[in-house]
């Protein structure tokens, strides 16, 4: 992920970049995440402005809200262990929140974890990003073994429902 200033806009952007010359399923699977990411519009959501394809570059990028500050992975390291009980709280109501909101609109997020928990440096707003391995929840749960036979998320943040390859 970097940071931009496009051209016609005097904001900052960060622009999630394959690294890679993506096949055509994970072209897909950016345009999905992308798309979905897009549709959220949430306080506690990163917000998606656009992706396009780069024909110099051959891959895909996503272009997002900026924002400024850290993730909770890199701010425990920093720390050297844990947040604070009330850090805690406070960051884990506006996830919730964002889940929620997520959940409402029929998208489950299936990789929630601290390196896609952005704290926001000058406000303490908390944002959820990383939208890639979300799926749309058809009827009321969700399949969650991918279309290879792989369960998709980070092993130690699975939920046990996605561990053993249970419905969502």
């Amino acid at each position: 992920v970097y940071k931009g200033t496009p051209l016609t806009l005097n904001t900052p952007v960060a622009i999630k970049v394959l690294p890679f010359s993506p096949d055509e399923s994970m072209r897909k699977r950016f345009a999905r995440e992308a798309q979905r990411a897009a549709s959220l519009r949430h306080a506690s959501i990163v917000g998606v402005l656009d992706y396009e394809y780069d024909t110099h570059l051959d891959t895909y990028y996503i272009i997002s809200e900026f924002i400024d500050g850290i993730d909770l992975k890199r701010l425990m390291q920093r720390r050297g262990g844990p947040l604070r009980i009330d850090e805690v709280v406070r960051h884990i109501v506006q996830v919730g929140a964002a889940l929620q909101f997520a959940h409402s609109q029929n998208i489950i997020h299936r990789d929630i974890k601290p390196s896609n928990i952005l704290l926001e440096q000058r406000t303490g707003r908390v944002v959820l990003c990383d939208f890639g391995l979300a799926r749309m929840i058809e009827g009321e749960v969700l399949d969650v073994t991918s279309s290879t036979g792989v369960k998709p998320g980070t092993p130690a943040y699975m939920s046990p429902e996605q561990c053993l390859g249970k419905d969502l």
